[in-house]
């Protein structure tokens, strides 16, 4: 997205990796990102269901999700303030 100079199409990229369903990809055979895919979904809220999660957040556990959730929301910002 750094290179998409459109506020508004930064968004609509946004949503489109966020929403898109996985394809599989043939060039990790060994690994079914479709299944991968279902796991992570299904498994990930039990990250915050720990009596660590306090420690885990402080070692940076959480680091590339907050970075993702920090990068989508400066560009709802962008598209907010054109409203």
């Amino acid at each position: 997205m750094a290179n998409i100079d459109s506020p508004r199409q930064k968004l609509e990229e946004a949503i489109n990796v966020l929403t898109h369903p996985m394809a599989m990809d043939n060039s990790f055979a060994h690994i079914n990102e479709i299944l991968l895919e279902k796991i992570i979904i299904s498994e990930s809220v039990k990250v915050y269901h720990t009596k660590d999660v306090d420690s885990a957040n402080e070692m940076g556990y959480f680091k590339v999700y907050k970075r993702i959730v920090q990068r989508v929301s400066d560009v709802v910002l962008q598209n907010s303030s054109k409203i």
